[in-house]
């Protein structure tokens, strides 16, 4: 009888262990799930989708200036950016290639994609597209430079 007790508590354990909801616990990452009681290594975290985006984008660029008297757009012209991060990882730096504009863009990114400049500018990475556009005003007048290109395979 004994034994017959014991195996039945045996095959109780064994069972509730196996049903454990395995999943990311780590409420840093970006998929935690609370209700998982077992890591499985799957958590991913945000500096994973910065590195995702890091690489060189081919595409278009326009241009579109203003002044109080008149304004108007040119381009399309092939364009390519260069995205890197910064040494503290926490910004990511894009630049025209070849070009002495905007050398210095630096957006913080959110885990969805969108740029939020830390100037003037912004955009955001949809999969392996790049919409991004920078600028500068002063009292009446600007210019804006708006790019969209498609990652390097």
């Amino acid at each position: 009888m004994k034994t017959n007790a014991l195996v039945v508590i045996m095959m109780l354990c064994i069972s509730f262990v196996g049903c454990t909801k395995r999943g990311c616990t780590d409420p840093k990452a970006k998929n935690y799930d609370e209700s998982a009681k077992k890591d499985d290594g799957s958590c991913i975290y945000i500096r994973d989708y910065r590195d995702a985006w890091v690489g060189f984008y081919d595409g278009t660029k326009e241009d579109i200036w203003w002044t109080p008297d008149t304004g108007g757009v040119s381009g399309p012209y092939n364009a390519t950016l260069e995205v890197s991060l910064t040494e503290n990882d926490s910004v990511l730096k894009i630049i025209e290639v070849g070009s002495v504009q905007y050398q210095d863009a630096m957006y913080y990114v959110s885990m969805d994609g969108t740029l939020r400049s830390t100037g003037e500018g912004g955009g955001s990475f949809v999969g392996d597209s790049l919409y991004y556009y920078v600028g500068f005003r002063s009292v009446g007048a600007g210019t804006k430079s708006r790019f969209y290109c498609k990652k390097r395979q």
